[in-house]
């Protein structure tokens, strides 16, 4: 006799419950279980990977990730399980400190952690430490990290995850993420790709799709412990292949009786799908009794795992009173028990129990479950989401939670500190008087996030109404720091600020503060000082801590400027004994910035290396995209100013845009300043061009770039032999020594000293001298402020002496240019006055520099003097075929007119050479060029594509 009806079920019963508890084999997955084997493996002989699981709800990813738990555990391999929830996307580094602190033993210091929640390069420290403690706990047992539902992850999770995938690549540790297809934001789906990039063929992706119908009914028959005959097995492919799907089909029938179990095989009776398979949720919980249904649709809209405590508050019911209700839920397979809470038995279930609430209950309830969950001591981030889902315009204590989230991610993550914050506005009354004290600080994320349009709009909505002038005035304050806006419309905000009435003493301390830093980072030298010693008096009167730094920073640089280096340098230290450990203002990364410029200034480039490459580090552990800008091309001029050329011209490469980055604020000024040194001691054609494009967009700005931008294109003009065309570009609205100095500054001065002994500019003469003597104003000053001053005044006075001294005040310093350009002028100088043997020491000293720098134009311009003085020294340099760097000085300057739009004769006339002569070298730089008219150089000149069809050739 067959076994039928309750006995065949009852079977099927006890095997689905050991197929939920992943108690049965994986079928259909042999090629991912090939490769999960290849992962341990590796493991086993100390190499890592990284393991990328991706496809749809229901497919089976979280099994495989039990089975690569489960392989880990038979070698000796430790496995550290981490998961990821979606209303925990604001909680900061959630899945990790549950994956590498909530085992046991636990991998870093749970107190050490605890520590880092003010830190201001949180995701720094966090990878510092766990990376350490990671890759100790490896060296004695490999491990694998699996992170599940990594889609939900918050990005500073992500970030320090690429981070340890780095710096752990040559540890015996496994990275398995699973991830759901589609999901997640795009920064969650760039970080992903940037882990799988940067772990190049140690990375294996899968991605898995619907299971095979053999596999399918291999399932089944594991299930139900018997062979599947044809109608259960056209009843089965109603799953297309989802393992999930395909378990609750099974279920199903078992519920209602229809499997029939004969002689090891099994059947089903009728043809219809289970009920189970083809409810809604609403008919699934329609089965249930009216307190069963409560439970669970309230427990849809609790954490992913929750407390029977907690749920009983949400019901108002005693815990002991839920006891039969929960086990109706269990036997109902939609709640499961987790240890010592309860979860839904898989998200989509979850999900399809909320979407049965109707949406305005759903969000009453939401938002009484983040109440309790921040009564019982929650923070505020990990309520965040279901705050800011189901809160309602006026909703004041919403409002709090979503700011004080926001304030606890804005060094983790700015970007979603920027969207809390949004949204937190989102939910202030327009006639709330804290609106736009609101605004402000949204303002400011936005800045800091680099989400400037937003930050840009959300600025001129709310200054377009009527608005409190302190209220305005805070508003105004925080595009003044660090926003899109350069330095001059900066200042315009403070000024129109410290204009109105009835503001703050607080608020106008800031306003004067950032002023003076404003009117500093623009080369209003002159007026930075009075506004810096006006910033601390008010700083004094208001306790503003952070006004005092910024302040003290403007005026540390105005001192150098002015030639008193020390005293800069004193300032400075005052002002980082003030910065806060951990202090997570913007105060404490200019305080870095500064201390490392003005290192490099002041000659002591081993501390500026050490200070910019922790800033780099931190910047790229943190993926803060803005600072890591900054300390990257500082890092270019740090290059620049230790004779690397070769290293500062791949740094600046490296930059988004390249060579041809342009950029009106810091970084944009200095790359343009190392553009214009390279270009000047390598003779780089593809320089000097992305050199003098930046120039030009930068002319028309505040002193400083202008400065920058004329220096530049006084360089080229005088490398081009025109003395006096350099001396007009550097007339009296430059300020040789303004705001903020740089490294390069000095060696421009020694450039201006030049261009006005060429040139017979008195004027020029004139702004030399003093500069030097500006430089010298220190008794025992600075020593290259003091060589410098010696050289320049040594080069207008034809002084072998004092240019002698400036290369003995150089020779043990760090600046092995300036002491070669020193040395260079001086044997100039000996050769003029007939002392040939001198001449020629030290013309050999200065070419042994610029070639041991491969500053080529520099040492084939002393090879040329040595030449002339009898002795032969040359600079070997493999002339390249294509590009701008294969153009020669005639068809360079023919290529430069062009594009600046002169026709083929007025070349002609203007380099003084014969029609015929400009059409060949404009027919040499289209062949080198690859390009075929004259609309492509000039698209070419100014850093255009022209990758498009060539217009017709001319």
């Amino acid at each position: 006799m067959p076994t039928r009806g309750v006995d065949g079920n009852a079977v099927a019963g006890r095997a689905l419950h050991a197929a939920t508890h992943h108690e049965l084999p994986i079928r259909g997955r042999s090629d991912e279980l090939a490769v999960i084997g290849d992962v341990i493996a590796r493991l086993r002989s100390d190499s890592g990977s990284l393991l990328l699981l991706e496809g749809p709800p229901g497919i089976g990813k979280s099994r495989l990730l039990s089975e690569v738990r489960a392989r880990a555990l038979a070698p000796g391999v430790r496995p550290l399980l981490g998961k990821a929830f979606e209303d925990q996307q604001m909680v900061p580094f959630a899945p990790l400190f549950a994956a590498f602190l909530g085992t046991a033993p636990p991998i870093g210091d749970p107190d050490v952690f605890r520590t880092l929640g003010a830190s201001a390069d949180l995701r720094y420290w966090v990878a510092y430490d766990l990376q350490s403690a990671i890759a100790a706990a490896a060296r004695e047992t490999p491990l694998v990290v699996l992170i599940d539902d990594a889609h939900w992850a918050d990005t500073g999770s992500l970030m320090v995850l690429r981070e340890l995938m780095a710096g752990l690549a040559d540890e015996p540790v496994a990275w398995v993420l699973a991830l759901r297809s589609g999901a997640g934001s795009p920064a969650v789906r760039e970080l992903v790709g940037a882990m799988a990039r940067g772990c190049g063929l140690r990375t294996h992706r899968i991605r898995l799709g619907a299971v095979s119908v053999r596999a399918a009914a291999d399932i089944a028959k594991d299930v139900l412990r018997a062979d599947v005959d044809d109608t259960l097995m056209e009843l089965t492919n109603m799953a297309e292949g989802n393992p999930f799907l395909l378990l609750e089909l099974l279920k199903g029938l078992s519920e209602e009786g229809r499997l029939l179990v004969e002689r090891g095989r099994v059947s089903v009776n009728g043809r219809q799908i289970p009920g189970r398979l083809a409810d809604t949720m609403d008919h699934r919980l329609d089965r249930l009794s009216a307190a069963a249904r409560q439970v669970v649709q309230v427990a849809s809209v609790l954490p992913e795992t929750f407390s029977a405590v907690l749920l009983a508050r949400m019901v108002k019911r005693d815990a002991a009173g839920l006891i039969e209700v929960i086990g109706e839920a269990v036997r109902a397979d939609l709640l499961t028990e987790d240890v010592d809470r309860l979860r839904f038995r898989h998200d989509l279930l979850r999900h399809a129990a909320r979407q049965s609430i109707p949406s305005t209950l759903r969000r009453v309830l939401e938002r009484e479950s983040a109440t309790m969950l921040l009564e019982a001591g929650a923070a505020p981030a990990q309520v965040a989401i279901q705050i800011a889902r189901s809160a309602d315009i006026g909703d004041h204590d919403a409002v709090v939670t979503l700011r004080r989230a926001a304030g606890s991610l804005a060094c983790s993550d700015p970007s979603a500190a920027a969207t809390l914050s949004g949204r937190a506005l989102e939910l202030v009354r327009i006639d709330d008087p804290q609106r736009n004290v609101v605004v402000a600080e949204t303002v400011r994320f936005l800045n800091r996030a680099q989400r400037y349009d937003e930050a840009q709009r959300l600025l001129a909505a709310a200054l377009s109404g009527d608005i409190a002038p302190e209220d305005e005035a805070q508003i105004r304050l925080s595009m003044s720091i660090l926003s899109e806006r350069g330095a001059g419309e900066r200042i315009e905000q403070n000024r129109r600020s410290l204009r109105m009435s009835h503001i703050s003493p607080r608020t106008r301390a800031q306003h004067l503060g950032w002023l003076a830093y404003n009117l500093m980072l623009d080369g209003q030298t002159e007026a930075a000082r009075p506004a810096a010693a006006d910033a601390i008096a008010a700083a004094a009167f208001s306790r503003d801590t952070s006004v005092s730094i910024v302040a003290g920073l403007a005026l540390a640089n105005v001192e150098c400027a002015e030639g008193s280096g020390r005293k800069g340098l004193e300032r400075l230290a005052e002002v980082r004994g003030r910065v806060r450990p951990g202090s997570v203002d913007v105060v404490g990364d200019l305080a870095a910035f500064h201390r490392a410029n003005l290192a490099l200034t002041l000659g002591r480039l081993t501390e500026a290396a050490e200070v910019i490459n922790r800033r780099l580090d931190a910047a790229r552990r943190a993926g803060d995209s803005l600072w890591l800008t900054h300390f990257t091309e500082l890092n270019a001029l740090r290059a620049v100013a230790a004779g690397r050329l070769t290293e500062a011209r791949s740094i600046v490469e490296s930059v988004p845009g390249g060579i041809d980055y342009i950029d009106d604020h810091t970084p944009g000024l200095i790359h343009l300043l190392v553009l214009t040194e390279l270009s000047a001691h390598t003779d780089s054609r593809t320089t000097q061009r992305a050199a003098g494009i930046a120039a030009r967009h930068l002319m028309g700005q505040g002193p400083a770039r202008r400065r920058a931008a004329a220096t530049a294109q006084a360089l080229i003009a005088w490398q081009h032999g025109d003395a006096d065309a350099a001396g007009h570009l550097l007339g009296e609205d430059i300020d040789l020594l303004g705001t903020p100095l740089f490294a390069v500054t000095l060696d421009h001065v020694v450039l201006a000293a030049r261009i006005a002994g060429e040139s017979g500019d008195l004027g020029l003469r004139e702004r030399v001298m003093a500069a030097a003597d500006r430089l010298e104003r220190e008794p025992n000053g600075v020593p290259v402020f003091t060589a410098v001053a010696r050289h320049a005044r040594g080069l207008l006075r034809d002084d072998a002496d004092s240019l002698e001294a400036a290369g003995e005040t150089l020779v043990e310093g760090e600046r092995p240019l300036l002491y070669a350009a020193a040395v260079e002028d001086c044997g100039h100088a000996l050769a003029r006055a007939g002392h040939h043997e001198r001449a020629v020491s030290r013309l050999g000293a200065a070419f042994d520099v610029y070639a041991e720098c491969e500053s080529t134009a520099d040492a084939r311009r002393v090879g040329r003097a040595l030449h002339a003085l009898g002795v032969d020294r040359r600079v070997g340099r493999q002339r390249v075929r294509t590009g701008w760097e294969s153009l020669t000085r005639s068809e360079w300057r023919v290529a430069e007119l062009v594009a600046e739009g002169a026709t083929n004769r007025q070349v002609a006339g203007q380099l003084s050479v014969s029609h015929h002569t400009v059409n060949t070298h404009l027919r040499n730089v289209y062949a080198k060029m690859g390009i075929r008219s004259r609309d492509q150089l000039t698209r070419l000149a100014r850093g255009d594509d022209v990758s498009g069809p060539a217009s017709r050739c001319s």
